[in-house]
Order: structure tokens, then C-alpha cells, then sequence
């Protein structure tokens, strides 16, 4: 939102210096809080640079547009196509749910092996003759009918080069990372809105504590096995100082809705003071733990931006 208004003062501004002439410098209308964005962040998202057979271009071009359609594969069954995370971790080296009557595919995925992997058959076969053969629903102006010979081929590729993560790694056994389900950020005890979809809650700077509750889940269940739970605040979405964590604090369990709008239950929370930011400040939120000897941060620095916006707060007066 702050960046369509800051667009729009910038044009009118450049119109009227062509009609009318400007003699005086452009005044100074206030920064845009998204111009400390490390390019590196954006520069993920510009799947055109990447490899085209990787989970990113692949996640971007395919899955996301053709597959996470609503009632489709949105977040109400697996595989989940919502996100890059998702959509990984739902497929790699994860069992089958349906399969054929005779059998022949145990994995969604099985890296370095596309004709055993069932994501592949289903492109291309109807599962025993009553499921259909995927996607069995296309927007109006999806490309994948012109596109779907290469589609599948980078499908393909993908998995026989052993199905690589967004690290560049590649999965023995899959670990699926706990998830943001939820963020509600409140200020003087009342809920802050979230003004568009995925942006920043809007605060007030000087103005009191901010109060945020949190919704985090694990598929595998291991949420209160997790160590060390804290929360890391930036003026910046890839560049957090670990030394300066806050603690995550456990609250009385609700009901609310949540990212994606599904109602999820919030478990945790923490707060910081309002005081040090000034109007136009956005402080971006990061959630760190311990799985083990794995040091887990949720979001993370290849994680979509738009989910990395959804975990902020703005300040705009």
C-alpha cells in the first residue's frame, strides 16, 4: 500500500514538471520503506536468472500458476503448492497416499528416479481410471496447454538431478521445517489489520508496546521438542543480529484466522516497544530455534517475499 501511494505522488510530481516546467527541486515526500531490500532478496525472485529446471522456476512457472488453484492443491490436501517450502516438502521422498491397484510408486518424488516418482505418472496417466489425469483444472488463461510437453520435461530433469532443495542440496530423508500458520500484531490491546494481501500490518510509531501473537506448526509434530524458540527483529529482511534474540513466550491457546485465511491456533507470543521507530520504519520479524543440532529460521532467507512481508510491521505515522 505505502508503495502504490509513494508510485503514485512520484508520477503526478514527473507530470507536472513536463507540463508545466519545474524550477524548483522535487520535495521531499518521505522514503519508501521497501528501498532497503537487499537485492539479493529480490533477486530470488526473478526465476529468469535461475536454473529453469530448479524447485524455484519450476515452483513460479508451473506448480504455483497451474496447481495451487483454489480447491486444487491451495492448502487443503498435499501436496501443498502454496509456497517453494511447500511444495518441496510435500513431495520429496514423501509416501504416496493413492497408488495404483498394482502397485509400482511409494513417493510423490523419489530423487534421481522421475519414472518412479508418482508427481510424474499422474501428469501423464489417470490414476487407476477414476482419478483423472492432473491438473484437473486450469484458470482461463493458463499456458500450460501450449507449455505442457516442456513442463513436464523440467519436472523431469528436476528429480533426475536428484531433486534438489532450495539450498542446492539434495534430501536423504525428509525434515519438514516448522511454518508461520499465523501473525496477529496487536497495539494498546486491539488487533492491528493487514491492509492488502501478505503486506505489513500497519502500526503507530511512539505510541506503546507491540503485542504479537504467533501460530507455528510442524507437520511432524515436533513443535514442543523444539529448543531455544526466540525471535529476531531487522530493519532490513535478510540481515538479522542471533546475538540479540528475543524469547518466545508460550500463551493461552486461541483460535483465530490466520495466513491464507484458515483458522489456526495461536500458541506463542512476544513484544517490543514502539518508541525506537519513526513513521515509515518496517521491522522485519524471523523466528529461530533448535531441531536438534539443526538451526532452523522461519522465514528464511530463500523464502518467498511476499511471506517475508506477511512477517513485518510498518510504522506509518
Amino acid at each position: 500500500m505505502i508503495m502504490k501511494v509513494y508510485n503514485v505522488l512520484t508520477s503526478i510530481i514527473l507530470i507536472t514538471c513536463l507540463t508545466q516546467g519545474c524550477k524548483r527541486e522535487i520535495p521531499d515526500i518521505g522514503k519508501n520503506p521497501f528501498d532497503n531490500t537487499s537485492k539479493d532478496t529480490l533477486s530470488i525472485l526473478d526465476t529468469v536468472k535461475l536454473d529453469p529446471n530448479s524447485i524455484f522456476s519450476i515452483h513460479k512457472d508451473i506448480l504455483l500458476k497451474t496447481c495451487a488453484n483454489s480447491g486444487c492443491h491451495d492448502g487443503n490436501f498435499e501436496p501443498d503448492f502454496r509456497t517453494v517450502e511447500s511444495s518441496y516438502y510435500s513431495l520429496v521422498n514423501t509416501p504416496v497416499i493413492k497408488t495404483r491397484i498394482d502397485g509400482g510408486f511409494e513417493m510423490r518424488v523419489k530423487p534421481r528416479d522421475a519414472d518412479n516418482s508418482m508427481l510424474i505418472y499422474r501428469l501423464s496417466n489417470d490414476l487407476n481410471g477414476n482419478s483423472g489425469i492432473m491438473p484437473l483444472g486450469l484458470e482461463a488463461d493458463s499456458d500450460y496447454p501450449i507449455n505442457k510437453d516442456e513442463y513436464i520435461q523440467r519436472i523431469k530433469s528436476w528429480i533426475s538431478n536428484g531433486a534438489l532443495d532450495m539450498y542446492g542440496n539434495e534430501t536423504v530423508k525428509a525434515n519438514y521445517p516448522p511454518v508461520v500458520k499465523g501473525i496477529e500484531v496487536y497495539q494498546n490491546q486491539k488487533i492491528l489489520k493487514i491492509v492488502g494481501v501478505y503486506e505489513p500490518v500497519n502500526a503507530n510509531s511512539k505510541s506503546g508496546e507491540i503485542e504479537v501473537f504467533v501460530s507455528l506448526y510442524d507437520k511432524e509434530g515436533k513443535l514442543g521438542q523444539f529448543k531455544n524458540l526466540q525471535v529476531g527483529l531487522s530493519s532490513r529482511p535478510d540481515s538479522f543480529d542471533i546475538s540479540n534474540l528475543i524469547d518466545l513466550q508460550p500463551t493461552t491457546p486461541r483460535m483465530s484466522k490466520g495466513l491464507f485465511n484458515e483458522v489456526v491456533s495461536y500458541t506463542l507470543k512476544f513484544s517490543f516497544d514502539s518508541n525506537k521507530y519513526k513513521p515509515l520504519d518496517v521491522v522485519w520479524i524471523r523466528f529461530f530455534m533448535k531441531d536438534g543440532d539443526l538451526d532452523i529460521e522461519v522465514p528464511s532467507n530463500t523464502t518467498m517475499f511476499f511471506l517475508k512481508k506477511y512477517a513485518a510491521v510498518t510504522f506509518v505515522n
